[in-house]
């Protein structure tokens, strides 16, 4: 120990600031390299959310797409191609399970468990209104719409949202014949 204090006692004044600029240059290198290293790991993430984002959109847009397009369809007593709109939910149900939200996806196979028959239309109905709000709520986290909301953009009077509310629970009908096959 005292030939360490002897020998730091001999360096020369330019040998100390020597040695201390050696130090904070490393300690400068270091610093530079976990700062290089942290900005990367952030930008790694930052793609990942944004690819993770991009696909749970798609498959929102698919989703409501579907519901819309068979919405029309049955609106304009157009025969339904089951088989096309069983291959594009199957693609929706596999994207929403990859990179939806798990609200979302909870709330998807809640309103498919009533996609059946036995279940009220009216349940089925206001099962697929609660998806579409958990949707639009993950998409924009300030939505303030409420199942209300959607259902009169769908039905797009109020003389229509009477005609089915007064419906009973084993008629046929829009929602019944849109969802019964998936």
């Amino acid at each position: 120990m005292d030939n360490i204090a002897i020998s730091l006692t001999q360096l020369e004044k330019e040998d100390i600031v020597l040695l201390v600029k050696g130090i904070l240059g490393l300690a400068g290198i270091i610093i530079a390299i976990l700062g290089w290293y942290i900005h990367r790991q952030t930008e790694r993430i930052k793609v990942m959310e944004n690819l993770i984002s991009e696909k749970k959109n798609e498959a929102y847009s698919k989703f409501v797409g579907l519901f819309y397009e068979l919405l029309t369809q049955s609106k304009e007593n157009k025969e339904l191609d089951t088989h096309d709109g069983l291959i594009k939910m199957m693609e929706i149900k596999k994207t929403i399970f990859m990179y939806g939200s798990d609200q979302v996806f909870k709330a998807m196979n809640e309103w498919l468990k009533f996609c059946n028959p036995e279940y009220d239309q009216k349940e089925m109905l206001n099962k697929v209104l609660e998806l579409l709000v958990l949707i639009r709520k993950d998409l924009q986290n300030n939505s303030k719409l409420k199942v209300k909301d959607i259902l009169l953009n769908i039905m797009q009077s109020e003389e229509e949202i009477r005609k089915f509310q007064s419906l009973n629970k084993h008629s046929p009908g829009i929602i019944r014949k849109l969802f019964n096959k998936y």
